[in-house]
């Protein structure tokens, strides 16, 4: 499969997104959106790792 010009684009930005937050040793923010996280898979280890950075 050969990736579009703009999929090659949207990949690059993600992953300078991630590496910015791994250098800053952070998280991203959280999506926010109940349709989108209900159907994650990393739900339940986001909301702990948010809860734990709260406090």
């Amino acid at each position: 499969v050969t990736p579009s010009p703009t999929e090659l684009d949207n990949l690059m930005c993600v992953r300078n997104t991630l590496a910015l937050h791994l250098a800053r040793k952070s998280l991203p923010a959280t999506i926010g959106t109940k349709r989108e996280c209900e159907r994650c898979p990393m739900a339940s280890h986001c909301v702990a790792a948010h809860f734990i950075l709260e406090k």
